[in-house]
């Protein structure tokens, strides 16, 4: 009789779902789905939450389903989870003494790796595709920028240092002539161009700076979106945990131009000697270090919660 009762109980709600009444009362202990003015389970008699819960995210069995998505979202979410990795590892091995250049060989192919995948979340049909787009943009500003930039830093050394030996060497115990007087102007013509190179690092390295800090807010919103998408709390998290460790990380840098301006603006005021300037400095950087050092943890955790909360079959 009570298994009949059950089975009218079930006719009844199934009837209700396709008439599209999702106002179920889910039971937190078994997991049936009660009619919304229910208060005690019909099946086990256990008090229900008052609490609505849609009906299409959980089944009978009150546990939330694995979300299935077509190959290409699988394929993308599959090439995150691996760069994430790429990129958490290389961000452990570069803190490490001796093994820290094999950590930027492996952000190198981390964020090479990154840009592929966003690419691929970019053009699935996941409602964060539009974001993460936006972080792989600034990737690859951020990328190229600081290839611009290190190989103009290395061109400016070669030509400020190399002509400059050559023309001490060949002037080296010389009188003053004519060719001495074309190598010191050719110096000077040296040193211009030195200068104007000197102006275009400093551009690159703003750029730099700002596509940075704009990469990492971009990709903390894309994993936050996308963890709604996928309905994962841990990459959620690694996305807030990403924006708070980048706010702390601009937080540092402006410290540390402020308390560092300060200092040398102080100390040539009060016209205070070398060592004197060098112990302030050493104060003023202890401060910014710490916030950065915290940022710096904050984001490899983020970073590891969006890579464990990406569950890829």
């Amino acid at each position: 009789m009570i298994f009949r009762e059950n089975q009218l109980i079930s006719a009844r709600n199934m009837i209700l779902i396709q008439l599209g009444d999702e106002r179920l009362k889910v039971c937190p202990v078994c997991g049936y789905n009660n009619p919304d003015d229910t208060v005690f389970c019909q099946r086990c008699g256990s008090m229900i939450n008052q609490t609505f819960i849609p009906n299409p995210s959980i089944n009978n069995q009150g546990i939330i389903p694995t979300q299935s998505f077509d190959p290409r979202t699988q394929d993308a979410l599959s090439s995150l989870k691996s760069a994430l990795f790429w990129i958490f590892l290389g961000m452990i091995l570069g803190i490490i003494p001796f093994v820290d250049f094999a950590g930027i060989i492996i952000l190198i192919i981390g964020a090479i790796k990154l840009i592929i995948a966003l690419n691929k979340i970019s053009k699935t049909s996941l409602p964060s595709a539009t974001k993460m787009k936006r972080a792989r943009d600034w990737l690859i500003v951020n990328f190229v920028t600081e290839i611009v930039l290190v190989a103009t830093t290395i061109a400016f050394l070669i030509t400020l240092l190399t002509p400059i030996y050559a023309s001490i060497s060949s002037t080296n115990h010389q009188p003053l002539n004519n060719s001495t007087v074309i190598g010191i102007n050719r110096i000077s013509s040296i040193n211009f161009s030195a200068s104007s190179m000197l102006l275009i690092i400093l551009i690159m390295e703003i750029i730099v700076f700002v596509s940075t800090f704009a990469f990492y807010f971009s990709l903390g919103n894309g994993l936050k979106s996308l963890g709604n998408d996928i309905r994962s709390e841990a990459v959620i998290l690694g996305g807030r945990r990403i924006i708070i460790a980048t706010i702390l990380f601009l937080i540092s840098a402006v410290v540390s131009f402020l308390l560092i301006g300060g200092v040398i603006i102080t100390s040539m005021a009060r016209q205070q000697t070398l060592s004197i300037l060098a112990s302030s400095l050493l104060i003023t950087i202890i401060v910014p270090a710490i916030i950065a050092i915290a940022a710096y943890i904050i984001m490899l955790i983020g970073i590891y919660s969006s890579y464990s909360g990406l569950k890829v079959p």
